[in-house]
């Protein structure tokens, strides 16, 4: 009996867990602030995620951002370098900044109805072509 006590209270917190950051998605993308940020590193081995440093926002450490495929991990990963030398549009919400965005996908600035700047134009369409992937 406990254990499926246990087991449903673990599906609860994941269920809320997931709606919590589903409701932050959708509160960033309703009432951001913009600026710019470059990528410091891709980390693998935990989970796929993106370090960034965003320009004119103060932060404790780095900010991050999951990565949702492996093929988007892989087109990543192969052009760190070229990466980092790059800056991106990042959005953060007006009411919590430690819910931000760097915009590296298509569909993220389709989101938001920002055209691609012309000198990420070629590399957003290729990181975004993982999601025709999704290994």
């Amino acid at each position: 009996m406990k254990t499926k006590h246990i087991f449903w209270f673990l599906f609860v917190l994941v269920i809320g867990i997931l709606t919590y950051h589903e409701i932050n998605r959708k509160k960033l993308y309703r009432n951001y602030n913009i600026t710019t940020g470059r990528i410091v590193k891709y980390e693998s081995w935990k989970m796929r995620r993106v370090e960034f440093l965003i320009d004119n926002l103060e932060l404790e450490e780095n900010a991050s951002m999951e990565i949702p495929f492996p093929s988007c991990g892989d087109n990543i990963s192969s052009n760190i370098n070229k990466l980092k030398q790059l800056k991106f549009p990042v959005i953060y919400s007006k009411a919590n900044k430690m819910n931000h965005e760097i915009l590296i996908y298509r569909k993220q600035y389709e989101k938001i109805g920002l055209e691609v700047p012309d000198s990420l134009n070629s590399l957003v369409d290729e990181l975004s072509n993982c999601f025709n992937q999704k290994k």
